[in-house]
């Protein structure tokens, strides 16, 4: 899949998850996970999503994923350290934390990216009363 695609449906997804539909936005993300395997920000948010949900298995086997495909990857790397500490593993929590930490250059980059995406998901026009209909799926 191209990457423009791949991140317009990924924006499409956090979009109906901040619409509230997060069943929706969880299948969503594991169809996209499927469609764009290469992908890491995808795992990152599916990740981050079953975290959210407490559906800590998923969200260990998404976060794997993503830092299997881009070891440096801050964000996964923290919920990971996060979800170490949970399970009282202080070397997993430490080893994820100094990732997290080496790579803050490369994390400022990707965290500017996702703020990006936010910030345009966060600006678009109201959703209050939204249905399905209201976000549409791109192309």
């Amino acid at each position: 899949m191209n990457t423009n695609d791949t991140y317009k449906k990924l924006a499409y997804s956090l979009r109906i998850l901040q619409l509230g539909e997060t069943p929706k936005a969880r299948r969503l993300l594991e169809k996209l996970a499927g469609e764009a395997p290469e992908n890491a920000d995808v795992y990152n948010a599916l990740g981050a999503l079953c975290y959210d949900e407490g559906d800590l298995d998923a969200a260990r086997a998404a976060l794997h994923a993503c830092v299997a495909l881009a070891p440096e990857h801050p964000l996964a790397n923290a919920t990971l350290g996060e979800l170490a500490l949970r399970r009282k593993d202080g070397a997993a929590a430490a080893r994820h934390f100094e990732i997290t930490l080496r790579s803050k250059a490369a994390g400022i980059e990707r965290i500017q990216q996702w703020v990006k995406v936010l910030w345009t998901l966060a600006s678009a026009p109201s959703s209050r009363g939204a249905t399905n209909e209201s976000a549409s799926m791109p192309r």
